[in-house]
C-alpha cells in the first residue's frame, strides 16, 4: 500500500491486479480506492483502464506473478509511455514474460521472489 501512496504523491496512476473479489475490501480497509483495483474477472479491461487513467495510460502495475499472461498482456498493451510493472510472489523460469517486455515504450518489469525475500531478509517479513 505504501507503494501506491508514493504513486499518488507523485501524480502517477498506480493500480493492483487481483483475481479475487473477496481481497476488494481488504484493499479498501486499507486505503486503496477502488479505482486503483482492477479486478480479473472477464470485463473489459482495456475499457476499464482506459477510464480510470482518462485515457493516459497505466503508470505502475502492481501484480502477482500467478497472473494470467494474457490479463498482464492486455494491461501492458495499456500502459503509459515509461511505465513500470512490479510483480512479486513465487517465480515461475517456464513463464515467457519476454514477450511482453516490448509493449509500451520505455516498459520495464521488476519482479522479486517472495521466497527469495524470506530468505535473504527473514525479519521484514515478520513485520
Amino acid at each position: 500500500m505504501a507503494a501506491l501512496q508514493i504513486c499518488r504523491f507523485m501524480g502517477l496512476h498506480g493500480f493492483i491486479l487481483t483475481n479475487s473479489s473477496t481481497s476488494l475490501p481488504k484493499f479498501q480497509r486499507l486505503g486503496v480506492s477502488i479505482d486503483e483495483i482492477i479486478p480479473i474477472d472477464g470485463n473489459d479491461l482495456t475499457g476499464l483502464l482506459t477510464r480510470y487513467t482518462k485515457g493516459h495510460g497505466i503508470d505502475v502495475l502492481f501484480g502477482t506473478d500467478s497472473t494470467d499472461l494474457s490479463v498482464l498482456s492486455e494491461c501492458c498493451n495499456n500502459m503509459a509511455p515509461f511505465g513500470r510493472c512490479v510483480t512479486f510472489g513465487r517465480r515461475d523460469p517456464s513463464r515467457p514474460f519476454a514477450s511482453i517486455s516490448s509493449i509500451a515504450p520505455g516498459f520495464s518489469r521488476f519482479a522479486f521472489d517472495i521466497v527469495d525475500l524470506y530468505q535473504q531478509r527473514p525479519a521484514i517479513l515478520s513485520r
